[in-house]
């Protein structure tokens, strides 16, 4: 019989299960750009701001939040990338416009760690976020002064 050691904890590991809540950014609750602020920030010393939305729900939030974010100066310090790495921001969508947004990481095959409202904080693999009914995801790497 042959013992294995157990995998290390992952840092990933605190921010599971952390219940969904609109406009927050930790430690305790997070909505999806709240958790991707917070990640970069504590993981990856990288800085973005947060983006205000309304009090409401649905679309009429992800409306808001996208209009904010497509003249948004922090957009500018991002740029696509074909495949992602660990630390890269994912948009995630079921049809044409982005709504969704969480964390690449190369954990367990890789995979994205983020917050829905409903689930709280989880990881999921990309086979899982198709079922899920994420069609379309892109992937965002952070490079700091604007290209």
């Amino acid at each position: 019989m042959t013992r294995r050691t157990p995998p290390a904890p992952h840092w990933a590991e605190q921010y599971l299960g952390k219940p969904w809540v609109l406009g927050t950014s930790g430690p305790d609750t997070y909505d999806c750009w709240g958790l991707v602020r917070a990640v970069l920030r504590e993981q990856f010393t990288i800085d973005v701001p947060a983006i205000i939305v309304p009090d409401c729900a649905g679309l009429a939030v992800v409306r808001e939040a996208m209009a904010q974010f497509q003249h948004h100066p922090e957009l500018q310090r991002w740029q696509p990338v074909a495949a992602p790495r660990h630390g890269d921001g994912v948009q995630m969508s079921a049809a044409r416009t982005p709504w969704h947004v969480g964390i690449w990481l190369d954990v367990d095959g890789g995979g994205v760690l983020h917050c829905l409202e409903g689930a709280g904080v989880i990881f999921t693999p990309p086979a899982a976020l198709r079922n899920a009914g994420w069609r379309r995801c892109s992937y965002w790497r952070f490079v700091g002064a604007a290209p």
